[in-house]
This record gives C-alpha cells, structure tokens and sequence, in this order.
C-alpha cells in the first residue's frame, strides 16, 4: 500500500527523525520494510518511560498526550536530524497518542496528536475519537496521516485516505499550519544601510521597544528584528513558538539559523551594504567572553570586511566591557551609553 510513497520520499532530499509516544509505531513498520530507508531515516525513538523521555526532552513531561508533549518531540527530534544533514532538509515528527487499549475505561476518549517540524513549517493534527475503532485501526490512521504530511512536505499526492467511514467516531479534526514566511521579512538586495536587532524576544517587551526607537533614531534607518530558530545553548524553535514571540513586535522581523554574529553578518552582506547590529549591553559583553570571541583580532578583521558596526545599548546595572580591537566597531554615541531601563525577558518570565 504504501510502497511507491516509500520510494518518492526516498528519492527526496529530506531526512526525518521520529518520536513516538502512545503511537505512530506502525509507520516505522511501513516504511522501513521497504528497501532504501537508510537514506531518508536518522532515528526513531519511542521515550515511553518518564526517565527516558526526559533525557531525550531535556525536561519532564507534563501531559503525555498533548500538542505541547508533539510539539516538543517533533523540535527535539529535529535537532537530532541536524546530526546527520544541513537545517533546510531535517524533519522532526513528534506522535502522543492515547489509543485503543484491552481495559478501557468507560467513556475514554482517543486521540491522535502528530506534530511535524521543518525549515519551511510547523504542522500539528489533533484528532479525538470516541471508543469503537480496534488498536489496529487506529494505528493505520496515525500512520496514514504520517505518511500524508510527509507527502505534503515533498510536493506529491498522498495516499488515498477518508474519514467518511470515521465521522461517527470523530470527536474533533483539527490540523493548524504556521509557516516560516509569515515572520521572515525579504530585504532587498538594494537596502544600503541594515540595522539587525537579535534577540530571542521571550518575551518581547518594552525594553526592546525603546531600545529599538533609539537605534532607528541614532542610525537613521529601518530596524530588523532578528530571531534564530537554532540557538546552540537554548536548541531549536518551532514556528508556533515563534508566532507566540513575535506575533505582536511592531517591527519588520527575519528569521536565521544563525547561532554566531560571523554568521549573521555573512548572512546579510552585500557588496556596498553596511550593517549596523544593535545590542545590549549584556550581550556585547557575551561577545567578548573569550568562550565566543577567541581570537577578537580576527574576528575584527573579519567585521570590518563584511562592513559590521556594532551599537551597544546599554542595560540597568551591566558594566560594559572593553576591548582593543572590537571596541573599534562600536558607535559612539550617548543617548546609547546613557539609555537605562531596568527590565529583562528573564524578570518578566520569573514574575519579578
């Protein structure tokens, strides 16, 4: 049945990784009893126990069956595809499901949550169904619809599959989609003066805000604020998350892939194009912490021919660091060294 999809996403450039809870077993079965599976699947992982769903998450589990619980397996088993190809073909799938059991409790209701990650989008379908359908069954729908959001992702029909039959089973059919280009603004290549404001933005707040105004005021030119959806220390974001960060920041935003400020620079360089990238103070300091900088005299020797100029905000109680070389970089200016507002992502988060 499921032979010539098997062979199409083989064919593909893609590679996936798995992990199931409570489900999606099956999928493994289907497509890995077909020649070729080697080279589209990294690793499935099934983190029944609450010891080894933590190690694979990083974190305890709140709720087994949940979008979060799919969502979250779907990121983590994105970043263990990025072991084994480039970020724009990984696919992480995430499956917590509550199916058809020998002892059911009266009333029990059945759902099937799958989640899927990838550079482009984040898809999550959540069903619920009431009792009467066999284990057996319900394992052919999950891994159909697997099968159908990986056809989605390559551009090609995807098996035959009606719920006609089901609609009085169906509880709930749900499926919602948030792609990357929604918060990826295009700069135009003719754009001569860039101002990039990283950050990770959990939460947005009016810091950021005000730090913004002050650098459009100071540089004189359009800000960018810019999120990585790959972060070295803190993992990947899906685009869930994403919209929940940036969804209401007054501002044109860009989404990377870029852990480094090397990296982000040779992102956006364009021949005559200077680039202005606007910081706080506590991050210029991390810039300069010899675990990132190495070697700050290369590294200005590599801004300064990507045209790279840094304006350093400062923060409430953070003491700015100085150095020989990248302090040739920074814009002087005092509405910059004398900016001072006490709030942080992190205060606002911990409630302080």
């Amino acid at each position: 049945m499921y032979q010539q999809y098997v062979k199409k996403i083989n064919e593909s450039p893609y590679k996936l990784y798995l992990a199931a809870t409570g489900g999606g077993q099956s999928f493994a079965y289907h497509f890995m009893k077909y020649p070729g599976a080697s080279s589209t699947i990294a690793g499935i992982t099934i983190p029944y126990g609450s010891k080894v769903s933590k190690q694979f998450l990083g974190k305890e589990i709140d709720k087994y069956v949940s979008v979060e619980t799919a969502r979250d397996l779907a990121t983590k088993s994105y970043e263990w595809c990025l072991e084994e190809i480039d970020p724009m073909h990984a696919v992480g799938i995430g499956v917590s499901c509550s199916l058809a059991t020998d002892d059911e409790r009266v009333e029990r209701r059945h759902k099937i949550i799958i989640a899927i990650h990838n550079y482009n989008f984040t898809k999550v379908i959540n069903w619920e169904l009431r009792q009467g359908l066999t284990r057996e069954h319900e394992e052919g729908i999950v891994c159909n619809l697997i099968f159908s959001v990986l056809c989605e992702l390559i551009g090609i029909a995807s098996p035959s599959f009606t719920v006609n039959n089901l609609h009085q089973y169906l509880i709930k059919q749900e499926v919602d989609r948030i792609d990357r280009n929604q918060f990826d603004t295009h700069i135009n290549d003719s754009v001569q003066q860039l101002i990039i404001v990283p950050g990770s933005y959990n939460p947005f707040h009016i810091g950021h805000d005000k730090m913004i105004r002050l650098a459009e005021q100071i540089l004189g030119a359009n800000p960018y604020v810019e999120l990585s959806t790959l972060n070295a220390d803190k993992g990947a974001l899906d685009y869930f998350e994403v919209k929940n960060r940036l969804d209401n920041v007054p501002f044109d935003t860009i989404l990377t892939i870029d852990s480094t400020f090397k990296d982000k620079a040779l992102r956006f360089a364009k021949p005559g194009r200077q680039i202005y990238f606007v910081v706080g103070s506590d991050t210029w300091n991390r810039i300069l912490n010899p675990k990132y900088a190495g070697d700050t005299e290369y590294l200005y020797s590599e801004f300064s021919k990507l045209n790279v100029r840094f304006l350093v905000i400062n923060r409430a109680g953070s003491e700015i660091l100085k150095d020989q070389y990248l302090d040739k970089l920074v814009i002087q200016d005092d509405r910059a060294t004398t900016f001072d507002i006490n709030i942080s992502s992190t205060m606002i988060r911990q409630g302080l």
